[in-house]
């Protein structure tokens, strides 16, 4: 058997700030002569407690493009046999242009077994699925969306104070509507009440999956006087 060609340097190295200790579990889709790829590593996870699935691109196969926005799966933790792992996963393009994923899943800790579920999730791609559903900033009465990261609107979120075990302060930025992309974003400060707050980290990147609804303000006594925040809860089904 002829031995393999390989490449001298790795594909993928941890590059981003959610990814920790491994990168694993690639599947590539070659599509239009583009490679794209879904892997996965550990989620600001120092104790391994959770995983998340990353998505890349490439013209050659071996240098790659991690998307901004990543992570794009999370496990959901409202979903009791997939709380704490995704990944192992395969993939589909539907005729429609979107992608069905396959992944397996893990329970909360202990474990008590090694993947408990296969799971399936339909997705548009990183950018339509995160600006068909982004939260208008600053929020206004009734708005619902999500607060994902997306570079290509000027998006991050930052945790600026984490008030007690479902109460947090973060900061939303975002680029206006009438910025291009060339333009500097802003930010609002929002109370995000009902989450659960235990990976939430002063100064750090916030990483949050749900959909929110704008429902009021939240008051709070400063040194100057009263401070208004927009207070957003995780949306009912």
């Amino acid at each position: 058997m002829a031995a393999a060609g390989r490449s001298p340097q790795p594909a993928l190295v941890l590059s981003q700030s959610w990814e920790a200790e491994v990168l694993v579990y690639p599947t590539v889709l070659v599509i239009d002569g583009v490679y794209l790829m879904w892997y996965g590593s550990y989620d600001h996870a120092v104790r391994r407690e959770t995983t998340a699935i990353g998505f890349a691109a490439s013209t050659d196969g071996q240098h790659w493009h991690k998307h901004p926005s990543n992570p794009v799966l999370r496990p959901d933790p409202n979903r009791p046999w997939e709380s704490n792992y995704v990944g192992s996963g395969s993939v589909m393009r539907l005729s429609d242009g979107s992608f069905r994923y396959w992944y397996a899943s893990r329970k909360q800790p202990p474990f008590l077994n090694l993947y408990f579920a296969i799971n399936t999730a339909r997705w548009r791609g990183p950018q339509a699925e995160t600006q068909a559903n982004a939260l208008r900033l600053p929020p206004e009465r009734g708005d619902a969306g999500t607060l994902t990261a997306d570079a290509s609107l000027g998006r991050s979120v930052d945790v600026l104070e984490v008030i007690d075990e479902d109460d947090a302060i973060i900061r939303a930025w975002y680029r206006a509507a009438e910025q291009n992309a060339a333009g500097e974003g802003t930010f609002v400060d929002v109370w995000l009440h009902g989450i659960d707050t235990k990976r939430l980290t002063a100064g750090m990147p916030a990483a949050l999956t749900q959909t929110f609804q704008f429902t009021g303000n939240q008051l709070i006594d400063t040194t100057c006087g009263k401070r208004s925040f927009p207070l957003l809860e995780p949306k009912g089904e």
